[in-house]
């Protein structure tokens, strides 16, 4: 699997989405993969993000994807859209990726808000990433 970089332009479109909440532009991206995670708590108080506590569970539930949405496929697959979270993390011809995020209190809920875009968008069907 090729390394990913960093991708400031992706990262510049990912926080112009999230500071707009704008959560149809998120389900319209055509070009990109996308994984998109909001984490609600009960506080008053808009806190900085700690990466432990707000952006592992993030990541943890896109990659957990794969154990609940099953891809039990022989060629790896994306079998379904319940998987995409996992598949545009393991895509292997991601080449980019730029991230964003964003902090807000709405009616005394902390509303932390994941978007981290790929360069490559996967399909029901395609192949995830190949076996070396």
């Amino acid at each position: 699997m090729p390394a990913l970089e960093w991708d400031c332009d992706l990262e510049k479109q990912a926080l112009e989405i999230i500071n707009k909440d704008d959560s149809e532009t998120v389900h319209d991206l055509n070009d990109h993969g996308y994984n998109h995670y909001v984490e609600f708590e009960i506080s008053e108080e808009k806190k900085e993000v700690d990466f432990k506590k707000d952006l592992k569970p993030a990541l943890k539930f896109w990659f957990n994807k794969v154990k609940s949405g099953g891809n039990r496929d022989s060629k790896n697959r994306m079998t379904n859209e319940d998987l995409s979270p996992y598949a545009y993390m393991a895509n292997d011809k991601n080449t980019k990726i730029g991230c964003g995020y964003n902090v807000s209190v709405i009616e005394d809920e902390r509303l932390v808000t994941f978007l981290c875009l790929y360069d490559k968008k996967v399909e029901v069907n395609d192949v995830i990433y190949e076996v070396a």
